[in-house]
C-alpha cells in the first residue's frame, strides 16, 4: 500500500523513507519552496531538497498530478531535480513552472 502524499511538506518528508512507495493524491503548490533553506554562505534560498540524498530507491507514482512552482537551488552541484538520483521508479509525474538550478 503506497503511503499518500497530498502536501508540499508531506513531498519534502520523502527524504526520511527514500525506500518507501508513494503517491501523489492531488495538485501540489510547491510555490513556498522559493523561501526555502535559507544558504547564508552564498546569500540564496536553496529551496526544495532534492528527495534522496545520492538515490531514490523506492516508487513514486505522481497519478497524473502536477507539482507546480517548484523551486531547487544546488547552483554548485550537479544530479538536482526533484529527485536527486534515480535507482527506483517514477512515473506519471507531471512539474510545472518550475525553477531548477544546478551543474
Amino acid at each position: 500500500m503506497a503511503i499518500e502524499i497530498s502536501t508540499l511538506e508531506e513531498l519534502q518528508v520523502i527524504n526520511n523513507d527514500i525506500n518507501g512507495d508513494y503517491e501523489l493524491t492531488n495538485i501540489i503548490d510547491a510555490y513556498d519552496t522559493q523561501t526555502w533553506n535559507w544558504d547564508e554562505e552564498n546569500e540564496i534560498y536553496k529551496g526544495f531538497e532534492p528527495i534522496g540524498d545520492s538515490t531514490f530507491d523506492g516508487i513514486f507514482d505522481g497519478q497524473w498530478f502536477i507539482i507546480d512552482n517548484l523551486y531547487i537551488d544546488r547552483s554548485n552541484e550537479s544530479h538536482t531535480g526533484l529527485i536527486k538520483g534515480l535507482a527506483g521508479i517514477l512515473r506519471r509525474v507531471k512539474i510545472e513552472n518550475c525553477d531548477i538550478i544546478g551543474v
